[in-house]
């Protein structure tokens, strides 16, 4: 299996408090797998084409716009500058996105989640009025 990012070959790790956000789609989740599995670590900055991003991710640049925006809101990504490429073609210009690092709030998210949740016999708090 060919992949550019040596060392991340077979898998990208997303947080488990992602479940938890109740303004995230299951596409705003896929779009954040997406750009994060450019990265060799845990943070840091990548830069897929839009075309790139549209012919994998079988999307539209509207609804890969509209979860960029949710993503940054949610504080997980910040789209940055353009930068340049040189390619066979010519020059390029790309966006740049910052994955954010997010364990810290992630390993808070999920403690709070299970105090709340306790043993399994409880209700699950989205099943109830429980605001968290």
């Amino acid at each position: 299996m060919a992949n550019n990012n040596k060392g991340k070959i077979y898998y990208t790790q997303i947080p488990n408090f992602l479940k938890l956000e109740n303004e995230l789609s299951a596409y705003d989740i896929g779009i954040y797998f997406y750009l994060k599995s450019f990265l060799i670590g845990d943070s840091g900055t990548v830069y897929p084409g839009k075309k790139r991003m549209k012919i994998e991710t079988k999307s539209s640049n509207e609804s890969i716009n509209k979860s960029i925006k949710v993503l940054e809101k949610k504080g997980l990504i910040r789209r940055g500058r353009k930068r340049i490429f040189q390619k066979k073609g010519g020059t390029q210009w790309r966006i740049t996105y910052e994955i954010l690092d997010v364990w810290k709030e992630n390993k808070e998210q999920v403690e709070k989640y299970n105090n709340v949740i306790g043993d399994s016999n409880q209700e699950h708090p989205r099943q109830g009025d429980y605001d968290y």
